[in-house]
């Protein structure tokens, strides 16, 4: 049997789909083309300038996405990447898009967060690291046992740490508290002076 391998590289224009949607993660699924050696992926959020694109090196229909953020509208496209020249590949697809799931009524979102606090018990000052990095937009209380919050003073910050400075806090057991966009945090921290 003798297979021909079309001399244009075909891009993929069928069985475009999303599924297995999650508030942070989905399957984007095309049909393949025989002479595919692999496809690349460009997704983005709806109204982002820049696309973030993944490579598949096989001739497989579909890619997991992770790490999306929930209630999300999200573009996607995908190319061939063909025999003749892997680098050169098809046109782009049509845009498709899809939207997150959001998450349910008083539901904590912690899978896309680690967060590191130390030291615990602290004294003097307290330490929250993240290791996705910081993004400005988060907010860091702290609540004693009987409800009551205190804005921390930062000491300090880089892309993956703040330090705070626990100066005016009394000795105590206390619940921190990060938000971020999306998510929220929380960990005993004990303060002992």
């Amino acid at each position: 049997m003798h297979v021909s391998i079309p001399s244009k590289c075909l891009k993929p224009d069928t069985g475009l789909t999303t599924t297995n949607i999650t508030k942070t993660s989905a399957k984007l699924n095309w049909n393949t083309k025989l002479c595919a050696v692999g496809y690349s992926v460009q997704y983005k959020t709806s109204g982002a300038a820049t696309w973030i694109t993944r490579k598949i090196t096989s001739n497989t229909g579909y890619k997991f996405l992770g790490n999306l953020t929930p209630a999300t509208t999200y573009k996607w496209r995908v190319k061939t990447r063909c025999h003749e020249n892997p680098d050169a590949g098809s046109g782009w697809s049509i845009v498709k898009s899809f939207t997150t799931l959001p998450p349910r009524l008083g539901e904590e979102l912690t899978e896309s967060l680690n967060i590191t606090v130390y030291p615990n018990p602290a004294s003097s000052q307290l330490t929250v690291s993240c290791e996705s990095n910081w993004n400005g937009n988060e907010t860091f209380t702290l609540t004693d046992m009987s409800g009551r919050n205190y804005q921390l003073t930062i000491f300090d910050k880089d892309d993956e740490h703040v330090v705070f400075d626990l100066a005016g806090m009394a000795s105590g057991v206390y619940q921190l508290t990060v938000t971020t966009n999306h998510n929220t945090y929380n960990k005993r921290v004990i303060v002992v002076k």
